[in-house]
């Protein structure tokens, strides 16, 4: 938070250690594609088609031959998941029996104490006193699963529940002999991430069912896993690991692609310690979401999603670059510790093909008082000679200034 004093002028340095930390936008491209779900009313399917997917296929295609169909629904709601432009959308939305067009969002993972968060651990009756095979089938939507893993040993199990419809899928490192009567079903969606992100990096995880992770894997077998007896933590806590539901079966749907980096939670927090530092704060890249990428039991941690924007005295602002007219805006607190009065705002920068705007540009303050203020940086669309420019947001009563640094930078050259 910015405080204002009495004949104080703060000059603040930043530091970019994540520069290619892309920020939200608040404008894209009119070209720029991006992944929407379509709701369809099926019943009006014209009489010329023999399946819903053909139908969908025709409307698409009637807006545009580059639009992409990613994958069709069927159960929970009728219709498509599609990449389109701002056109093409628009276009789309005038078909008939088109319901509705929802923007795709990618969801975070948000808890690691499920048990805990479900009210499972106050339930006695809730966990299993044999290990007997059952008809329950568990989906996890997660990294995927190692079916290696001896959680999903199948020995003693009897045959696959008739009811199940799934299957498994084979990709890098996975084929449909990794499944069995405890592993019954393994799939792997990467459509609608490769839509946003580009092509997966399969240094970082197959594209396949196979969890690179190990989150997948321990959360499924948390869940059902087989009991596997003399099983230790580095030599620690002996014993026999199993599930909640020993009997249950489990399907494994890769959803959650992840790029933690080559260095393991815990390892994080072991090597900033033997450094002698107190804690971390760790930027977050866009295909992780926001999360703690660290464990805060070995050092105080806390995680800086991509999104972030946080209440820094100082404006990190990063362009893609290549991709025309873009816009970032930054919304702050500044708190008058002082004497009631008024302050005016002076934007300097050395940026002249980037336009700064401030709404408002003029606060007045009670004592304590708390105001907000928007900063709307918006570039023109010109190649910048360099990598970084640099400016200053300066607040000012004709007595005290307060100045905040602002360092631009672009990711694509």
């Amino acid at each position: 938070m910015e405080t204002l004093k009495k004949s104080l002028v703060v000059t603040l340095f930043v530091i970019l250690v994540m520069s290619d930390v892309p920020l939200a936008r608040t404008e894209k491209s009119d070209n720029e594609k991006i992944t929407y779900i379509v709701h369809v009313a099926k019943s009006q399917m014209p009489t010329s088609f023999d399946h819903h997917s053909i139908w969908y296929k025709s409307i698409l295609k009637s807006v545009s031959e580059s639009a992409e169909m990613l994958y069709t629904y069927n159960k929970a709601l009728n219709g498509f998941s599609a990449t389109l432009t701002v056109e093409e959308l628009q276009s789309l939305k005038s078909q008939a029996g088109i319901l509705k067009v929802t923007p795709d969002k990618k969801y975070k993972l948000l808890t690691t104490r499920t048990p805990e968060f479900l009210g499972l651990d106050k339930i006695a009756s809730t966990f299993p006193t044999t290990n007997k095979s059952s008809d329950v089938i568990v989906g996890v939507l997660d990294t995927g699963v190692w079916p290696e893993s001896k959680s999903f040993d199948d020995t003693g199990y009897g045959p696959i529940p008739r009811s199940w419809k799934g299957k498994c899928e084979t990709g890098t490192n996975f084929t449909t002999s990794n499944c069995n009567k405890k592993l019954i079903g393994a799939r792997f969606y990467t459509k609608g991430f490769e839509a946003s992100m580009g092509l997966m990096n399969e240094i970082n995880g197959a594209r396949s069912p196979r969890d690179d992770d190990g989150h997948g894997t321990h959360t499924a077998s948390t869940a059902v896993g087989s009991p596997v007896g003399n099983a230790n933590l580095f030599g620690y806590a002996n014993g026999t690991a199993r599930g909640m539901a020993v009997g249950a079966r489990v399907a494994a749907y890769k959803i959650v692609m992840c790029d933690r980096g080559e260095i393991s939670r815990t390892e994080k927090g072991n090597v900033v310690k033997s450094a002698g530092g107190l804690g971390m704060v760790l930027a977050n890249i866009e295909t992780d979401g926001e999360q703690p990428v660290a464990d805060a039991h070995i050092l105080p941690a806390t995680a800086v999603g991509f999104k972030d924007d946080l209440n820094y005295p100082s404006f990190a602002v990063v362009f893609e670059g290549g991709h025309g007219v873009e816009e970032i805006k930054h919304t702050r607190t500044l708190t008058n510790v002082g004497v009631a009065g008024t302050y005016k705002v002076l934007v300097k920068s050395d940026a002249p093909f980037v336009k700064i705007s401030v709404e408002p540009e003029v606060l007045s303050f009670k004592t304590n008082e708390k105001k907000l203020y928007t900063v709307t940086f918006r570039t023109s669309g010109s190649k910048p000679s360099s990598s970084h420019n640099f400016g200053s947001l300066e607040w000012s009563d004709g007595k005290t200034v307060v100045r905040s640094p602002i360092a631009f930078s672009w990711k694509l050259q």
